[in-house]
């Protein structure tokens, strides 16, 4: 089983690949794998999104960056069960804690 890593830097309005990103994730936690969905920039506007909620169903993690919500004036206004984290933490997810990483 393999530790995944799925970052979304773009809203789903912006990019036809976010969609294809949720997809994705859902594909590879149905497939057994741990899958961990991080929201960054603009991806963090999928916090209040219902295709997070069918994400979080599945038993993927997702976890968005504070910074991004404070900058787009989401903080407190998103899931309440998405992870709320910082720069360092996305660095440490990467570097300590996944085995393939892919960004859209």
């Amino acid at each position: 089983m393999a530790n995944v890593l799925i970052i979304i830097s773009k809203e789903k309005y912006q990019s036809n690949k976010t969609q294809l990103a949720i997809e994705i994730s859902k594909n590879i936690q149905n497939k057994g794998n741990s899958t961990t969905v991080y929201l960054v920039e603009d991806g963090v506007y999928l916090g209040w999104d219902s295709s997070i909620n069918d994400l979080i169903k599945t038993g993927i993690i997702v976890k968005a960056d504070e910074w991004d919500l404070k900058a787009r004036g989401l903080k407190g206004k998103i899931n309440e069960k998405i992870e709320i984290k910082t720069p360092n933490d996305l660095f440490n997810e990467v570097a300590e804690n996944s085995d393939k990483v892919l960004w859209f």
